[in-house]
């Protein structure tokens, strides 16, 4: 293989390094000599590269005391990042598009691999799950567990599951999400919602149809069938799936429709608070800082106005709504 390091054009090369050279040329010589009575093997030479720059990594052990770091544990991240070559991270799709382009790829960016590669060294895994946009760490995974050792993990791949907004994936972070634990009558009604090119991606990756039945539900769509009756059936599925023993009508009317249910209700103490500290109190964001983010996403309003920053003060007044998403509504009583 082309060492991209030293830079040689070999499809295999031996290096050996070290601070004395006359050393280093008797092992190279004694080396090449091994090499040429490999039956197959043409054009074996050996030379002497070009003076490369060496780093030397000084611990300052006061200085990383100071954020609780020892240094076994700079020493290990050091050596797992010697496992592993940049050319080699740099074959990933994503990072060699980027790196044609000019674009910047961040340090951390080229580390993430290798950590969450050596998870599988330390449970000594034998299988590994991911999305298909983690194949390449998944792989990257069975090559560390080979530089120690280790026997190569199998991975196993799954399709991503757009969300309800039908172009990115499903992410509670981004509030397009159907939750396995929410209420019937809130599943159905977000399974209603799904964009209509989605309905057989649904079924096929999210439901327990035989591929038979999505095969039917897909002909049924391309004979021309509404696809409000078929996402119907989809989200009825889901629901029974979820929910074996829910009654119908706790989450439709009779004609399949979604209930129009009102806001639930919560009651908030009087008094300014951060419009952030208000959604946490009403249940519609786990922090402040997920608050803030769905605010910079324009997921958030009060009274129907969209929220600009989670920051801005706010006085809860009794009758005030708010709201996430499409989905997630919440009518406040002051206390």
């Amino acid at each position: 293989m082309t060492e991209a390091v030293t830079g040689s054009p070999a499809d295999l090369a031996v290096i050996l390094s070290g601070p004395d050279l006359k050393l280093l040329r008797h092992f190279g010589q004694q080396t090449l000599d091994v090499l040429q009575q490999v039956n197959g093997s043409a054009d074996a030479s050996f030379e002497q590269e070009a003076e490369q720059a060496q780093l030397r990594i000084g611990i300052d052990r006061k200085q990383v005391a100071r954020f609780g770091i020892n240094v076994r544990d700079i020493q290990d991240v050091v050596e797992l990042a010697s496992r592993y070559t940049l050319a080699r991270m740099l074959a990933r799709d994503d990072f060699a598009k980027r790196y044609k382009d000019g674009r910047a790829i961040g340090l951390h960016e080229l580390m993430y691999p290798l950590l969450q590669a050596y998870d599988s060294v330390a449970v000594r895994s034998d299988l590994e799950l991911g999305g298909t946009d983690q194949t390449f760490n998944l792989l990257v995974g069975r090559d560390i567990q080979e530089a120690f050792g280790q026997q190569p993990q199998d991975i196993l791949t799954t399709p991503l599951l757009e969300g309800l907004d039908g172009v990115q994936k499903m992410s509670k972070s981004l509030d397009n999400y159907i939750g396995i634990d929410e209420p019937p009558d809130v599943m159905y009604r977000k399974a209603m919602g799904i964009p209509d090119n989605l309905i057989v991606r649904y079924f096929s990756l999210v439901t327990d149809a035989s591929p038979a039945e999505v095969a039917a539900e897909e002909s049924a769509l391309r004979s021309g069938e509404n696809p409000r009756d078929v996402k119907r059936r989809l989200a009825e599925r889901l629901v029974r799936q979820f929910h074996p023993g829910a009654d119908v009508a706790a989450y439709r009317n009779a004609g399949g429709g979604f209930l129009n249910t009102a806001p639930s209700e919560k009651r908030v103490a009087q008094g300014e608070r951060s419009i952030a500290d208000l959604f946490v109190e009403a249940g519609l964001a786990a922090s402040k800082s997920e608050a803030r983010r769905l605010a910079a996403q324009g997921g958030l309003t009060v009274d129907g106005t969209v929220v600009k920053s989670a920051d801005d003060r706010i006085a809860p007044k009794d009758g005030m709504v708010l709201q996430r998403g499409a989905h997630r509504v919440v009518r406040l009583r002051l206390s």
